[in-house]
């Protein structure tokens, strides 16, 4: 994936605010999001927000595709632990205005759905 280098500059601010998580967790869920939304207009062919539920269960899915029985311990490396760490993540981005909160949106809907990771070992 050819990165931007805004976003990427971005991304590495963050990780020096927050060096929880690795650059990498942000490229791959930045990355994810942007197939499930293309996903979502090729199927449904409107431009719609996406809940966490949804968000979980793409990534899910993604990872999968990508690192395949080694999603978890992938994921689990850059520092993702939990769908609280989705959360996280994903509100960094929100912050640099990399994507855009919804009026009903809060970090923790991620903590209100089904676990990213009982998901990943359902599909491996």
């Amino acid at each position: 994936m050819a990165v931007n280098p805004i976003f990427h500059s971005l991304v590495f601010r963050i990780c020096a605010e927050d060096a929880r998580y690795h650059e990498d967790a942000f490229f791959f869920i930045a990355q994810s999001i942007s197939g499930i939304l293309s996903n979502i207009r090729r199927t449904e062919h409107l431009r719609r927000h996406i809940s966490a539920q949804e968000i979980i269960e793409g990534l899910a899915s993604c990872a999968v595709a990508e690192y395949g029985p080694l999603a978890s311990i992938v994921l689990k490396d850059w520092g993702i632990q939990s769908n609280a760490d989705i959360g996280n993540i994903i509100y960094h981005l929100i912050r640099v205005k990399i994507f855009e909160e919804g009026p009903n949106d809060n970090i923790s809907d991620f903590s209100r759905v089904a676990n990213l990771f009982e998901i990943l070992n359902a599909k491996v």
